[in-house]
């Protein structure tokens, strides 16, 4: 597939140039705060594809994060006013060009409109990809390729019926400038559509299944579900993967922030697993002493085959 960057120019000319792909319907709305750069473009799509999947799976505190949200509704155009004066003859003239805004509606449930609220009233990097899976970006002057600035707004969610957890978002997007969006648009055309190609990732919520006794702890992990009132457990998709044997996935800390190490890590049938704590370290603690036990990052994760999800850390006190 192609990447193009196309009807940037610096300078003026009274003609035109021939600008291949046409815009279509918006289908996905994608927060970027990450950025292709010259050198990623030059090595052809491949690479940029790599940069756009290694984005998006990214923690969600990495400013570079890639995010899909799939739109239900094409972008209406919501364009700001442009700031006029009038002159001594009578005239007209523009002072400030009206910046450019867009109203759409994504599909959504109670999970993703949860994530989509903490960028209400933010200021984001974002790009539209439309029905030919074109993603719509900025390209900046030094080459790059990255999202365009703008404010997005939210009203939340529009559940249409109790049983149902599918439901819509209403969403403004308003623009900071004109010129990333219309003067120096870029365009990557994507191989695949963004969920066939981007990864999602879910929240862990790492918790004591059963309460700990000695310096093995008994971990497993709560995610929430499309359904608000179902919450799956995180033990029964993976325990048969990485985090049922390798250390090196998990980490722990004391109140100080200094390293306990992880002596094994084990899947324990009963429904959790057996984190074991290095037993001087635990052992040198005082009783009621905080240990604070995590995942690594859902990049290092992602390199161990254990895909899709994101750890928030459980604090274990000492007995």
């Amino acid at each position: 597939m192609a990447l193009n960057i196309y009807c940037g120019s610096k300078g003026i000319n009274g003609g035109t140039i021939d600008c291949a792909p046409v815009p279509g319907v918006g289908t996905y709305l994608i927060a970027w705060g990450g950025k292709a750069t010259a050198a990623n473009i030059a090595a052809g799509y491949n690479t940029v594809k790599g940069v756009l999947v290694a984005d998006s799976k990214k923690s969600k505190n990495d400013g570079s994060k890639l995010v899909v949200f799939p739109i239900i509704r094409e972008l209406t155009p919501k364009k700001e006013a442009n700031t006029e004066a009038s002159l001594a003859d009578g005239t007209k003239q523009v002072t400030r060009e009206g910046s450019p805004a867009y109203e759409l509606k994504i599909k959504t449930d109670s999970y993703l409109v949860t994530q989509l609220r903490k960028l209400n009233n933010r200021n984001i990097r974002y790009a539209i990809v439309d029905e030919k899976n074109q993603m719509w970006c900025y390209a900046t002057p030094a080459g790059e390729v990255t999202g365009r600035a703008g404010k997005l707004f939210t009203d939340g969610i529009d559940v249409h019926g109790f049983s149902n957890v599918d439901g819509e978002s209403m969403v403004l997007l308003q623009a900071d400038n004109a010129y990333e969006t219309y003067d120096f648009p870029a365009c990557i055309e994507l191989d695949k559509a963004p969920v066939a190609l981007f990864s999602y990732l879910k929240d862990v919520q790492l918790y004591e299944k059963v309460a700990a006794v000695s310096n093995v702890v008994k971990i497993s992990g709560k995610m929430v579900s499309p359904n608000p009132l179902v919450v799956v457990d995180m033990h029964s998709d993976y325990s048969g993967s990485a985090l049922a044997s390798n250390t090196a996935l998990w980490y722990a800390k004391d109140a100080t922030g200094a390293t306990i190490a992880i002596s094994a890590v084990a899947n324990n049938a009963a429904g959790y697993f057996d984190v074991t704590l290095a037993s001087g370290a635990y052992t040198a603690l005082a009783s009621g002493a905080s240990v604070e036990i995590g995942l690594l990052s859902p990049t290092a994760l992602d390199a161990a085959n254990v895909v899709g999800i994101e750890g928030t850390a459980v604090i274990h006190t000492k007995p």
